[in-house]
């Protein structure tokens, strides 16, 4: 699947029609299978690391995908991605607390 193999890497089955795989990785990239042949598309989001997938269960064409960059969705089968550019959230990769009194300080580390 990637040349760097991590625990956000997952192969997803179309729920309408099971000889169709997506997959979602580092790379951004989308992968499907239609009989033997592996199709790559090129996800036009700007982010580095997909987390999550979902699929519309009754449009496969409509798809969510959520990672480091935000939240992308698209209704043309990963042809055209709209950026939901008015949630704002951020991925922590690390938080800690310190020792202060009589209230503590809570730190996170996270990108760009």
């Amino acid at each position: 699947m990637s040349s760097n193999p991590q625990y956000y890497n997952e192969i997803f089955c179309d729920p309408l029609n099971e000889i169709n795989l997506r997959s979602k990785h580092d790379h951004c990239c989308f992968q499907k299978m239609a009989g033997k042949i592996f199709m790559i598309s090129e996800i036009k989001a700007d982010m580095w690391m997909i987390n999550a997938l979902w699929i519309d269960p009754d449009n496969t064409k409509h798809l969510l995908i959520g990672g480091d960059g935000g939240i992308y969705e698209t209704y043309d089968n990963a042809d055209n991605w709209d950026f939901k550019a008015n949630l704002p959230v951020t991925q922590f990769y690390r938080v800690s607390v310190d020792n202060s009194l009589p209230f503590y300080y809570v730190y996170g580390g996270t990108t760009g």
